[in-house]
Formats: C-alpha cells, sequence, structure tokens
C-alpha cells in the first residue's frame, strides 16, 4: 500500500523554530543532504529529531529513521505524530506487530489522528489481513476524506475482498481528489481487463 509520507507530511506540519522550519523547506524540497544536515546541527529537541526522522524515511534509510523518531519519542512521548512516524518506519521495515503496538499508542493519545488508521489499516493489509484493515481504513475516511491515497487503499482493500464495484468507485474517489494518482488509474485499468 502507498504512503505517502511521514505523519509530518500528512498534516502540513512545520516547526516554528526559524532555523528547524529553513531545514523542514530544504526537505520538503527535495534538497534532503542540505535537510539532513541543517537537522543534524540542531538536534536539542523533538521537532529536530522528528524531522531528521522524516529526511532519512525519505532516502530509505530505515533504520536510523528508527533511531530519530525513537529520540522524539523520548521527548515528547505524548505526541500522536511522534508515534505514528514510528509505526511508519516500523511498517517499512516490515516488523508488523510492533507497527501496529506503536499506532495503538498514537490512537490511545489522539483517537481523531487519521494517519494513524490509514496507517494501521495499512499493517493489516500487508499482513493479508483485508477483512480486518476494512474498518480501519473506513475510520480514517470518516475522519478525512480528502486524501486521495486513504481512497486508494480503500480500493486495493475491497479488491482482495472480491468487493469489484467498491473497489472501482473508491478508486475514481481517489482520482476525483488527485486526478494524477498513477496507482488507482493502473488499478482501474486492471480491474476493467479482468472484467
Amino acid at each position: 500500500m502507498p504512503a505517502d509520507g511521514p505523519p509530518t507530511a500528512w498534516e502540513g506540519w512545520r516547526p516554528a523554530d526559524p532555523g528547524l522550519a529553513h531545514a523542514f523547506d530544504l526537505w520538503r524540497a527535495g534538497r534532503l543532504d542540505a535537510a539532513e544536515a541543517a537537522f543534524r546541527a540542531q538536534l536539542a529537541g523533538e521537532d529536530a529529531w522528528r524531522g531528521l526522522g522524516s529526511v532519512l524515511w525519505t532516502q530509505g534509510r530505515m533504520a536510523e529513521a528508527h533511531e530519530a523518531f525513537a529520540a522524539a519519542i523520548r521527548l515528547g512521548p505524548r505526541r500522536a505524530m511522534n508515534w505514528g512516524n514510528l509505526g511508519l518506519v516500523l511498517r517499512d521495515l516490515r516488523r508488523f506487530v510492533p507497527a501496529l503496538a506503536a499506532f495503538d499508542v498514537a490512537l490511545g493519545l489522539d483517537p481523531a489522528y487519521e494517519p494513524a488508521w490509514n496507517e494501521a489499516a495499512n499493517v493489516l493489509y500487508d499482513m493479508d489481513r483485508p477483512a480486518k484493515a476494512l474498518p480501519l481504513y473506513r475510520r480514517a475516511l470518516a475522519l478525512d476524506a480528502r486524501r486521495a491515497v486513504v481512497h486508494h487503499n480503500l480500493g486495493m482493500c475491497l479488491t482482495a475482498l472480491g468487493r469489484r464495484n467498491e473497489a472501482r468507485a473508491a478508486f475514481r474517489h481517489a482520482l476525483s481528489l488527485d486526478p494524477a494518482y498513477a496507482w488507482s488509474h493502473d488499478m482501474l485499468r486492471r480491474l476493467e481487463r479482468s472484467r
């Protein structure tokens, strides 16, 4: 299932500190080496560790991203976003049970934290448990129906459950939100060919 970046990207998070905000802007602009150096120069607080983890995640350096997100949790253990980031990197490391535990903590801290619902569903889907994932995708969409990736993920789950008409509707909804969303175009073509 596609993820569209660490939750820091999903929520429009941007550090208040000007130096960290500059590092964040470098990350968003794709200047990853410069962003990493800028975050590393300011590793005193939770935001810097979270930002560094996001850069490392973007670079595919999952073990280092895990360490950075764990450091952010040590400094901000009551922030759902920190636990969501940790869950995301654990999922990418294919450590599904700890990933689910991290998302559970995030949701215990903030039951309205949509990214954790979507990513926990992705973990269940990855574990070949689409029936368990389905209500979590629906919960994520009930909280925020504006993200194409969640509609796409719902479509993938419905496809795995053999519910092709509902899957087509989910992929079409994703495309109504983001007409260039290539994965949903691809899945619609596949479903049409398999009719």
